[in-house]
């Protein structure tokens, strides 16, 4: 599910060039720090540490930067803002104070309601998302001081796992769910992990989605007449045209509606539990889980001698994919190694514009060639 949500903030003066304004880092979910001049292959080695700041529990989101200060949350309730010069505090937040949600529970010995986001920054404002409940929350930059929240979803399973793109008064964000399934229909198509990349040219938001974690009747008792198949039909006979899970999405801006898609997972209804071949009631497989576990990444390169503007994700079956940024037509795909349970690829794919880099979990611990080498290696 994707949400934009019209905002109201007041202009701030951007002193400083390397901001970094959500997960991806500005509105092209590249995670690319172009400017940045210091830092090279020669001098990272003489990196030192210049301070530690400890927040009492995990931190897993990659911090927003505005104006020398870092916004992030941490798996205690809190969300921080701290001093990128001296890693002194400047205000901390209990979300749970700050809003009046009191949600433990959803993650195991996590006892308070959390945000696992990177905050966005939208002109005076931090947003983020809380994991449960499915809610956006905008606190004042300066103070912290909570300005508003807003509720995406209310069903008891649906969360924010992904950092939102502010762009033009709306913020664009997706929600997920805790593999909550829906009898004799569809459920999921989750929209994790990363940020909305924005095509302002276009007037298109572009996404990517997860797997299913239940499907109609007919669709698995397809899956079942192919899996007796000794050729499974291409393109999958199962995936049904409005099945828009394991897919990219470009979607208007204003509205929402979707101007191009393609499914690049074939048939794949998949919840954790099934993990354990014992356990009942399971879908039919092959069941990769496929997802993608974040949205497509904005570049432009040379195809054929031509300019050509494409989007670009890394997916749990351990496949890149790029896309026309027109038509969502396949310009090129690459297995960068094994898919998994756990990925494959999952969040954290970045673009200096000429090359795509990114993880690789190897969940099942597969032995791979890392290429162009003949090195071989069951890591991740």
């Amino acid at each position: 599910m994707y949400h934009p949500t019209n905002i109201t903030a007041n202009p701030v003066p951007c002193e400083n060039s390397q901001n970094w304004l959500n997960h991806g880092g500005d509105l092209k979910n590249r995670r690319y720090a172009d400017k940045e001049t210091k830092i090279n292959p020669i001098t990272a080695s003489k990196l030192k540490l210049k301070w530690e700041f400890y927040a009492g529990r995990d931190i897993t989101a990659t911090p927003a930067i505005f104006n020398g200060t870092l916004y992030f949350p941490s798996w205690n309730g809190n969300i921080y803002a701290v001093k990128a010069s001296d890693g002194s505090l400047v205000w901390k937040k209990n979300v749970s104070e700050v809003t009046g949600i009191n949600a433990p529970g959803f993650i195991r010995g996590v006892n308070s309601t959390v945000s696992r986001s990177t905050p966005t920054i939208a002109e005076d404002l931090v947003i983020v998302g809380l994991y449960a409940p499915c809610v956006v929350i905008a606190l004042e930059m300066l103070t912290g001081k909570l300005v508003w929240m807003t509720q995406l979803d209310k069903h008891p399973s649906s969360v924010v796992t992904m950092s939102g793109t502010y762009y033009n008064g709306s913020f664009y964000v997706g929600a997920s769910s805790l593999e909550e399934g829906r009898r004799g229909g569809y459920a999921g198509a989750a929209i994790w992990g990363s940020s909305p990349s924005i095509d302002i040219n276009r007037n298109l938001v572009y996404i990517a989605t997860g797997n299913l974690y239940s499907a109609p009747e007919r669709v698995t008792e397809c899956q079942e007449r192919q899996n007796n198949q000794t050729s499974p039909t291409q393109p999958d006979e199962c995936i049904e045209p409005d099945n828009h899970s394991n897919s990219f999405l470009a979607l208007e801006l204003e509205t929402g509606k979707i101007r191009w898609y393609r499914q690049l997972g074939g048939y794949d209804v998949w919840f954790f539990a099934c993990n354990n071949l014992s356990t009942p009631n399971c879908p039919p497989g092959p069941n990769p889980d496929a997802d993608f576990g974040e949205a497509p990444m904005m570049l432009s390169v040379f195809v054929h001698g031509r300019m050509k503007d494409i989007v670009v994700a890394v997916q749990k079956s351990g496949f890149a994919w790029a896309l026309d940024r027109d038509n969502g037509s396949l310009i090129w795909s690459t297995e960068v190694g094994p898919g998994g349970m756990a990925g494959g690829g999952t969040w954290g794919s970045a673009t200096d514009e000429k090359r795509v880099y990114t993880n690789l979990v190897n969940s099942n611990r597969y032995n791979f060639t890392l290429k162009p080498s003949n090195r071989f290696t069951n890591g991740g």
